[in-house]
């Protein structure tokens, strides 16, 4: 449930978001393994079920996870509404999907300028530097962290929401299976490794479909084993 708003600081912190506020975040490094099943559970191509403009790479890899939910009737047989709702919250079920409504890993697959990006790298890295998505509260950014905190209790981290004039309005601050919210400071992550900002006027603009995806080939076939073991999926 979104936590109560209490002493009006929620809706003062509220008052001060704009329409795509940036969210600062830091934190301690993880393993890759734990980068790994982080980003299993919270990509955004495996929970939407569609990605970037590779299409031919989105429709080999939902076939091979076997992701009802991706919309190609090449890959999934033409179903009602209601029949594709259903198969999609089923795997999501399995696959023991977290799915937010803002704090995204968007690795797999994106249309982003930017290319790939998250929270979590697939190195173990803690830093994101982009907006967090269009009119967030700071209840909803705080459940999404709270449900990352009890699924991923090793998680150490802060991330600050910024106003949009780049002063920071609430830092919400992960460990030991919780999250918290306070009022915002950038000081809470002088605790952790630097948070990386990249320079998109250095990195290179060449469109080319690789551009788009972000994560080891061996990923992906380690997952299509744990997918063929799915139960309660149909054919």
């Amino acid at each position: 449930m979104i936590p109560e708003i209490s002493n009006g600081l929620f809706r003062e912190w509220n008052a001060k978001l704009h329409k795509w506020p940036v969210m600062l975040t830091s934190g301690e490094r993880v393993t890759i393994e734990q980068a790994k099943e982080i980003i299993r559970r919270t990509d955004s191509f495996l929970i939407r079920g569609y990605g970037g403009n590779d299409h031919s790479f989105n429709r080999r890899l939902a076939s091979r996870l076997r992701m009802p939910h991706y919309n190609d009737h090449s890959v999934t047989p033409e179903l009602t509404f209601d029949q594709q709702l259903d198969l999609r919250e089923k795997w999501h079920t399995a696959w023991s999907v977290i799915e937010p409504h803002y704090v995204n890993n968007d690795w797999i697959s994106t249309s982003y300028a930017g290319g790939p990006n998250g929270w979590c790298w697939p190195t173990g890295q803690i830093s994101y530097t982009e907006h967090v998505g269009k009119w967030p509260t700071i209840e909803e950014v705080l459940e999404d962290w709270t449900n990352l905190a009890k699924a991923f209790p090793f998680l150490d981290l802060a991330a600050t929401l910024m106003s949009e004039t780049d002063s920071p309005i609430a830092t919400i601050l992960v460990s030991e299976g919780r999250a918290k919210a306070v009022a915002g400071s950038c000081s809470y992550h002088d605790k952790y490794p630097p948070i990386v900002f990249r320079d998109y006027d250095k990195e290179p603009h060449d469109f080319s479909y690789e551009a788009e995806h972000g994560l080891p080939a061996i990923w992906f076939y380690e997952w299509e084993i744990m997918a063929q073991n799915l139960s309660g999926l149909a054919e």
